[in-house]
């Protein structure tokens, strides 16, 4: 522990800001839009989780969770680091075990820089 510094280190964790902003929570119809300032894999709990940092219009950072479903779609539209993308959550579904899983529209807005695939 570096001299100056007291208490437990969960004492001290509870006082770090979060780096990406607010996290997005959506309800089913809201929309969020904002350039992809990184994309970050792995991280998360479990190390497993894939994370996206947006800057919307008014200067704002939100971090978007992406999901298995919304990490495939950043895919297949080609949304990298760089790119204005637009995500909308649609609703929620289940499936036939009847396990619920949230529906998402993307699309990107502009494109960013050219980099190598999601």
């Amino acid at each position: 522990m570096p001299q100056g510094t007291t208490g437990s280190w969960l004492h001290q964790v509870e006082h770090l800001s979060d780096p990406s902003g607010e996290s997005w929570k959506p309800s089913a119809g809201e929309a969020i839009a904002g350039k992809v300032i990184m994309i970050s894999r792995d991280v998360g709990l479990n190390s497993a989780s894939t994370h996206a940092r947006l800057e919307i219009q008014d200067g704002e950072y939100v971090g978007v969770w992406l999901s298995s479903v919304l990490s495939q779609q950043f895919a297949e539209s080609h949304v990298p680091a760089g790119a204005v993308a637009a995500i909308k959550f649609v609703e929620w579904r289940e499936n036939r075990r009847g396990d619920r899983y949230k529906v998402f529209a993307t699309t990107p807005l502009e494109r960013g820089r050219e980099a190598a695939p999601f």
